[in-house]
């Protein structure tokens, strides 16, 4: 099943404090989200599948870690 999750849950799965980071992360286009809710301030949706793969990569854990 692929659910669609917001920016907050998605955070939370990659073990983010804050959901800011995931959306700065957005903005510099190191995760692409499925969609964007209506609104400027609007949470961005992603699938819980492409979110728990970005998690399990060992290659993008150590490139992360950097960024946060």
């Amino acid at each position: 099943m692929n659910d669609l999750i917001g920016t907050k849950e998605a955070a939370r799965i990659l073990g983010m404090a804050a959901s800011s980071t995931l959306s700065r992360w957005v903005q510099i286009g190191k995760i692409t989200p499925v969609g964007k809710l209506p609104g400027r301030t609007g949470s961005y949706v992603f699938t819980r599948d492409q979110i728990e793969a970005y998690r399990d990569n060992p290659e993008l854990d150590d490139r992360l870690q950097r960024v946060s």
